[in-house]
């Protein structure tokens, strides 16, 4: 179990063979950020054959993400599997997220038996969500599986997947693609509160 108070809490940067197994995030409200927002839970960014199972993520902003570039780091995602997770997010992020920085490829990730128990968002709407794909830059995401996916109390969008043009993607000498996103496959997706939009 990891608590921390800013910043994000568990970044696994560019790991290949990555296995996370029983981890627990608590990551409150950051009291170092103006608005409170910026305490991530788990963050892979780059990773190829990594696992997080049964593992959660209490956020403040988003909980349980991939990510393919970001500080200058870098990686081709591909494999990645995320099976009995629970997220809930708080005042910003998204639960389950695949996006912004992705300007290199993102293939074959899996996303299965998850929960997402409150996706809370700022005013001031980023297009947030429960389950969500972000492409900010110009990678190609592709062949993301998502299967017996549980939405309890989402604040703005249960489900969010958008091409588009953001801060988040750009940097570190990144240029505007845009990129691809194809093959999204959902089975069995639970809503148990209907989302405001």
């Amino acid at each position: 179990t990891v608590c921390n108070m800013y910043g994000w809490s568990c970044a696994f940067l560019t790991v290949n063979d990555l296995d996370i197994n029983n981890f627990k995030v608590i990551a409150p409200y950051n009291e170092y950020n103006s608005v409170g927002v910026d305490n991530g839970g788990i963050d892979l960014l780059g990773c190829q054959r990594a696992q997080c199972i049964n593992s959660f993520a209490y956020a403040h902003d988003d909980g349980i993400l991939v990510k393919a570039h970001k500080w200058g780091y870098r990686g081709h995602v591909k494999d990645n599997l995320f099976e009995n997770c629970i997220s809930w997010t708080v005042g910003g992020g998204n639960s389950f997220e695949v996006g912004y920085e992705l300007n290199d490829g993102v293939e074959d990730v899996t996303f299965r038996n998850i929960y997402a128990l409150h996706s809370g968002t700022r005013e001031n709407a980023y297009r947030r969500g429960a389950v969500t794909i972000h492409n900010a830059t110009a990678g190609v995401v592709q062949n993301i599986n998502y299967e017996n996916v549980h939405i309890e109390d989402p604040k703005e969008f249960g489900i969010y997947i958008s091409l588009l043009r953001s801060e988040y993607g750009i940097g570190d000498g990144v240029e505007w693609g845009p990129g691809v996103i194809k093959n999204v496959t959902f089975k069995n997706v639970y809503f148990y509160k209907e989302p405001p939009r």
